[in-house]
Formats: C-alpha cells, sequence, structure tokens
C-alpha cells in the first residue's frame, strides 16, 4: 500500500533528467569513467526512462520491485531446502519475515527509485543466482544446462556492479569458497562462474571513476589506525543490535528441525555442501565481511556506511548467521532428533510469544532519540499508513507536481511538506534553489529555479 504513496527524491530527478537526452549506454559509460564503478546500476537505470517520460509510473515502479525482491527471498531461501513443501514454506517465509521486520533504512531501500536500483536489485539478482545454483547442484553431473550456466555466469559478472560493497562481499566469500578444498566446486563451469565474479568485482574496485572521486577530495587523508578502531566500533554496533533481535532468536530456533532435516538428506543439497567446510567459516566470513565493509567505507570516504549500505550488509548478515546455525546443527545435533511441540497449548504458546516479540522487539536503531518509536520496519510502515501520514505527504507531493505544471513561471516556490512518515521520506529539495537537489528538481520539470518556502527562522 505504501508503495503507491512514494515519491521521487535528488538524483530520481536528476537520473531521469539526464536519460531524457542521453543514450543509456554513453550514460553507463560517463558514469563508469568519471563518477564509480557501477557499472550495472548504471545499465538498469534504463528504468528511469519510464519514469521521466510518464512520472505517474513511479509508485508502479516501486511496487514493482519490492514484490520481486519479496518473491525472491521466498523462492531463494525455499529452493535451499530439500523436502516437504512446508519446510520450505517455512523457510521462505522465516526469511521475509527477517528481512522486512528489520530492513534498516526502507526510505532509501524500499521506496526510493535510485536506492532500489542500486542496492535492492542485487539482492533480487542474488536470490536469483541462488535459485540456478541449487538447482544446478541438486542435478546429476551428467546433466548439463548451458543456457543456465551462462544466465548464473552473467548474474555473476552483473551483481558486483552495483556497489563497491557488493564487490567486496563477493570476492570475500567466492575466494573462500575456492580457496577451502573441502568446498571448491567440482564442475568445469562453475570455475567460469567463479572467473564472471571476479572480473565483475575487479571492474567495479578499479574503475576510473572510483579514482577520480578520491583525486576530487584533496583534502581527505587516509588515516588507517584510526578507520580501523572505527571500524571495530561500527561492526560491533551492528552486531550487537542485529543479534540482539529477540524475534532472530526465537525464528532460529524454530528453523532448527528444518535444518536438522536438511542435514540429513541423502541427496545432492547446495546447503549442505556449503557448511560441509570447518564450522567457523561462515561466523568469519560474517564478521570479516561486516568490519571489511565498515572499514572501507571509513577508509575512502571518511565517514561510516551508509543507511543505504546497511541495507546489504544487513541481508549479508542474515546469510551468513543462518548458514551457520545449519553448519553447527549439521555437525553437533545429528543424532538427537529435534521437533515441533504437538500439544496446541504449546504451539499456541509459540505463536503468542512470537507475536509479541513482534511488537514489543528492542529498539533496533539503539539510538536514543528512537526510544519510543516503532519496534520495526513493518510496525512503522502501519503507524505511517494508518496515522494518515503517508497520505498527507502524499497529498502534498501531489500538489506540488500540479502547481509545476499549471504556473507558467520559471521560478516557483513550492509548500514545505506537512509531515515526513518515516518508512517513506528520504530528503526534500530545500529553500536553497541554488542548491543541487533543487536544481535537478526545476529541470525536471522544466524550470529555472525550484524551492520550499522558508521557515520563519530562514527568513
Amino acid at each position: 500500500m505504501l508503495a503507491f504513496y512514494s515519491h521521487p527524491a535528488l538524483d530520481d530527478f536528476a537520473i531521469g533528467t539526464a536519460l531524457r537526452t542521453q543514450p543509456i549506454l554513453s550514460y553507463t559509460w560517463d558514469v563508469y569513467m568519471v563518477h564509480s564503478g557501477r557499472f550495472s546500476s548504471s545499465l538498469f537505470s534504463a528504468v528511469f526512462l519510464l519514469f521521466s517520460f510518464y512520472p505517474s509510473a513511479y509508485p508502479y515502479l516501486i511496487f514493482g520491485f519490492i514484490g520481486l525482491f519479496c518473491s525472491g527471498l521466498f523462492v531463494a531461501a525455499a529452493a535451499l531446502v530439500p523436502g516437504p513443501q512446508q519446510a520450505k514454506s517455512l523457510t521462505g517465509s522465516t526469511l521475509v519475515i527477517l528481512g522486512l521486520s528489520y530492513f534498516p533504512w526502507p526510505a532509501e531501500g524500499l521506496f526510493w527509485l535510485t536506492g532500489a536500483v542500486a542496492y535492492l536489485t542485487p539482492l533480487f539478482l542474488t536470490c536469483g543466482l541462488l535459485i540456478l545454483l541449487a538447482r544446478q547442484y541438486s542435478s546429476p553431473e551428467q546433466k548439463h544446462h548451458s543456457s543456465q550456466w551462462l544466465l548464473i555466469g552473467v548474474l555473476g559478472l552483473l551483481i558486483p556492479g552495483f556497489s563497491e560493497i557488493s564487490a567486496l562481499l563477493l570476492l570475500l566469500v567466492s575466494g573462500a569458497l575456492w580457496v577451502l578444498p573441502d568446498l571448491r566446486p567440482v564442475r568445469w563451469q562453475a570455475h567460469w562462474v567463479g572467473i564472471a565474479i571476479t572480473t565483475g568485482c575487479l571492474l567495479t574496485l578499479l574503475a576510473p571513476g572510483n579514482f577520480q572521486r578520491l583525486h576530487a577530495r584533496p583534502g581527505h587523508q587516509v588515516q588507517v589506525v584510526h578507520s580501523v578502531i572505527l571500524a571495530l566500533t561500527g561492526t560491533t554496533y551492528l552486531l550487537i543490535n542485529w543479534i540482539g533481535s529477540a524475534l532472530l532468536l526465537a525464528l532460529t530456533m524454530v528453523m532448527l528441525p528444518v535444518s536438522q532435516a536438511t542435514a540429513r538428506y541423502k541427496g545432492r543439497s547446495l546447503l549442505n555442501r556449503l557448511t560441509t567446510g570447518p564450522i567457523w567459516l561462515w561466523p568469519l566470513l560474517l564478521l570479516t565481511g561486516l568490519f571489511g565493509s565498515v572499514w572501507f567505507c571509513y577508509t575512502v570516504q571518511g565517514i561510516g556506511p551508509a543507511l543505504r549500505v546497511k541495507n546489504i550488509l544487513y541481508f549479508y548478515f542474515l546469510i551468513c548467521w543462518f548458514l551457520s546455525t545449519h553448519a553447527v546443527v549439521g555437525r553437533y545435533a545429528p543424532a538427537w532428533q529435534l521437533y515441533y511441540p504437538t500439544a496446541w497449548p504449546l504451539r499456541g504458546a509459540a505463536g503468542i510469544t512470537l507475536i509479541c516479540l513482534f511488537f514489543t522487539d528492542h529498539n533496533h536503531n539503539l539510538l536514543h532519540d528512537d526510544i519510543g518509536r516503532a519496534p520495526n520496519t513493518v510496525v512503522q510502515a502501519y503507524r505511517d499508513w494508518l496515522s494518515g501520514d503517508a497520505r498527507r505527504y502524499h497529498q502534498t507531493q501531489k500538489a506540488r507536481y500540479q502547481q509545476l505544471r499549471t504556473i507558467s513561471t520559471d521560478s516557483v516556490q513550492v509548500l514545505p511538506l506537512p509531515t515526513r512518515p518515516r518508512t517513506l521520506f528520504y530528503y526534500d529539495i530545500s529553500y536553497n534553489p541554488a542548491l543541487w537537489g533543487n536544481q535537478a528538481y526545476a529541470q525536471f520539470f522544466g524550470k529555472k529555479a525550484v524551492w520550499v518556502q522558508p521557515p520563519p527562522e530562514a527568513r
């Protein structure tokens, strides 16, 4: 529902305006050479062509991205679990619930088209990659599906190209799987996939645009020791935040019988294959990936990871968390049987406990200012919707667009937003028409200057 109350901001207008006059390949090349190595993000910005010429399509694009993302999460989790459909559905539902409930920043990752293209799309494509790999691994070795392996290779090349963090994490995980003999793939097609992933990572990290951005900041000095300390603090913060979720711990316990049944499965299972290595592998990859990503942000940018980057890190945490749990179950709990309670009072008590945890979990941002706010993203979304904040925000944005289309003057002052729903609001233009966000907004609507009515203290 909230997808239809979403509205563009900042980069949405800038990219939409640029693609009206510049072909997508030319735009991708310019970004790669001057700004950043996110070539896949630039290529997938082709969806902005629809928004550029049909701005009313924006909420439908957001709805489509969210739908694909949730479907991808569910199907990918279910594809990794062999056995009955009930176990598959439980696994997929668990990942969707945790993914949406504690999504670090939906305003940038779900309801902002630029964020959806750059950070939601690689997560969805990663789900597709896992689905295809699970199917290929479970099929007999004598069967070759060349078209599927080709698609896997293309996905492996494209996924790192959405952000430097995605490239770093993929390079870390794929490198670990190739180094350890127990996990090294045996099919020759998988080696080509590894080459494709490595190529995509290097294309992203070594892009000329990355170094252009560094040279554009002559005053920035890399302080290794200081960055390491900040990265350790930031990584600890993320881990305490996410592991401290009671809902995560409760749903992990719910998944233990499914994990045990999967570990006992005698057929070919990609999930079992990924957890046959050292038991410390996935916990180590979790810590190394989080620390390396946070350290990279502090070293290159001088600040911690943006909230939209934490969206990627959170799902990396979930994957490593459940792989670590599955490895422990497969190693230490194969003998004794794990059961779900059969008595209805126990089942009812477990269900009520989960519901209570969902509505009363800890302050997931660990910030004093967030005390009293919704315990998770889903509850906050319902608050924004049922309180009317999302509707008032939507109506004001529509009134702005109507004003800009009907007024013939080149300079327009628009009304400020009466409310900024936490789930939907990312950024707004300011009362300074010279700022780049205001200029992009004005160019998109064919104006020379657009600004928000300044508050009384700024007049």
